[in-house]
């Protein structure tokens, strides 16, 4: 009999019963009371935050380069986690050099990959 034959059980479980559908949006400062807990927690946390305003700075004065992007809960609307972010040309030029980021049009600004994509007839172009 062959040794390589799978024995044993399956389990299947469909994914919403597993990972909640999450909406994600740009953070708020009147998030910053739901998201302190989380950080609080170090559920996840790969880098260290600053002091304890840190995060409420972080909110306040989000920008271009510089966002927070909140999870919650689709069914809830509790916040179940949150990313902080940050972008600049100097990140672009370093994953476009390192990554295959082709598929991504290297990760260019959406005006300017709707606008490329225009002129060579894309129809899969973010808008």
């Amino acid at each position: 009999a062959p040794t390589d034959v799978f024995q044993g059980d399956v389990l299947w479980s469909p994914r919403e019963h597993v990972i909640p559908d999450l909406v994600i949006r740009k953070g708020k400062v009147e998030d910053y009371d739901d998201l302190m807990p989380l950080l609080l927690a170090e559920v996840g946390v790969l880098t260290e935050m600053g002091d304890d305003f840190y995060l409420e700075e972080l909110l306040e004065h989000q920008d271009a380069v510089h966002c927070v992007l909140v999870a919650e809960d689709a069914e809830t609307g509790e916040i179940v986690g949150l990313m902080c972010m940050s972008s600049s040309l100097d990140d672009q030029q370093y994953f476009v050099k390192h990554f295959n980021t082709e598929p991504y049009q290297k990760l260019k600004r959406w005006h300017q990959r709707h606008e490329k994509d225009q002129a060579h007839g894309n129809k899969n172009s973010f808008q």
